[in-house]
């Protein structure tokens, strides 16, 4: 994320593009372990996929903290958008596949929303598309613009200048252009300070839509940079996250040493006991049953062996509840893992893997994979 003072006070000429990562949303006003999961990762920009760097650390935290604590509330305004704010951060961590899992029980906007940023980054950008598409006019694309034209006042690159143009003929964030751009800059068809800006913009879109989740969730407006109190309160705030994020560091390395056992991957079934659950598997679809304590822990699927986290919450009435949307189909191809999309009219039959061309079978709707978490 990117400094106001620090990032949008300088020309596009005179911009450094190797600083901090935080925009105009103050890090020290944000709930406290909130901010040392943006944190733990570093300040540096990430490069543009950000699954290259994961943080097995920040799976972890956000695995075992109740909403309570993640949160520092007792209660939330919009308990479905919490989904999406976690979903977030184990995005910005580098984790894609436990975003996938718990973006699943976020509002349908903001599971389309963050299913075309993971679709994106894995380099699938059609299929990015029709996620943007299915999540419509999204009010982050309005709230985007000014901060992409002060980013952006005079840029050289063709492909940046339609974007801006487009941007401030519209009035808001162009997701299909800027699609393309991130693919050029990821295939290596552009230079350098055109990838370090597509990196920027991707951490511009990230923050704002970060903030609007978050702002929904606790159901109160969150104090910008530019408003904190004094430069004193705000090192001092700081200071007690960044010992929170060395904290979590220190801990999760050290309970990650051999010999220790993992409670939360071995013993799903600890915890608070209630009926069962029933989820589908994010890469096989199987339907697994688990007992309600495993809620917010990792599970493994006894089928495909792959490991991936359990909601925290139910699913809120209303909320989708898959990833993709309800005429998409999303699955990974067998052989190279690689994350597809088809039209849901595809299960039940075979189809192509577009990368390395492997054939198999999707498979056929089942009612409790489609209901979700129960």
């Amino acid at each position: 994320m990117v400094s106001a003072e620090g990032h949008f006070g300088h020309s596009a000429q005179n911009q450094d593009l190797s600083g901090s990562t935080m925009l105009e949303l103050d890090p020290s006003q944000l709930p406290a372990e909130i901010a040392a999961l943006i944190l733990t990762r570093g300040q540096a920009v990430p490069p543009l996929q950000w699954f290259l760097r994961p943080n097995q650390i920040a799976a972890r935290t956000l695995a075992e903290l109740s909403d309570g604590k993640l949160f520092q509330r007792l209660g939330l305004a919009n308990e479905a958008m919490s989904h999406a704010v976690r979903s977030l951060l184990y995005l910005w961590n580098g984790l894609p596949a436990e975003a996938g899992v718990e973006a699943r029980s976020a509002p349908a906007a903001e599971t389309c929303f963050i299913g075309g940023i993971a679709e994106r980054q894995a380099g699938n950008v059609e299929p990015a598309k029709e996620f943007f598409r299915q999540a419509g006019a999204h009010p982050v694309f309005q709230q985007l613009a000014p901060f992409v034209l002060q980013m952006l006042p005079a840029p050289r690159d063709a492909m940046l200048v339609r974007f801006t143009q487009i941007v401030r003929d519209s009035g808001a964030w162009e997701p299909f252009l800027f699609a393309d751009i991130y693919e050029q800059a990821r295939a290596g068809r552009m230079p350098d300070p055109t990838v370090q800006i597509a990196c920027r913009l991707q951490c511009l879109e990230f923050e704002v839509f970060f903030r609007h989740c978050l702002e929904t969730t606790l159901g109160e407006r969150l104090v910008r940079k530019t408003e904190s109190a004094t430069a004193r309160d705000y090192e001092a705030r700081m200071q007690q996250v960044r010992q929170l994020a060395e904290k979590h560091r220190f801990t999760r390395q050290r309970s990650a040493q051999p010999g220790k056992k993992e409670s939360a991957e071995e013993s799903p079934g600890e915890g608070p006991q209630g009926e069962a659950i029933r989820i589908g598997c994010p890469k096989c679809m199987s339907t697994l049953e688990l007992p309600a304590g495993a809620r917010g822990r990792c599970a493994r699927c006894n089928r495909c062996g792959v490991k991936f986290m359990v909601p925290v919450l139910q699913t809120a009435p209303g909320a989708p509840s898959v990833i993709p949307p309800e005429n998409m189909v999303g699955i990974r191809c067998p052989k190279c893992e690689e994350m597809l999309v088809f039209p849901a009219a595809a299960r039940g039959k075979k189809e192509k893997c577009s990368k390395c061309g492997a054939i198999f079978l999707i498979p056929p709707r089942k009612p409790s994979a489609a209901a979700g978490v129960k």
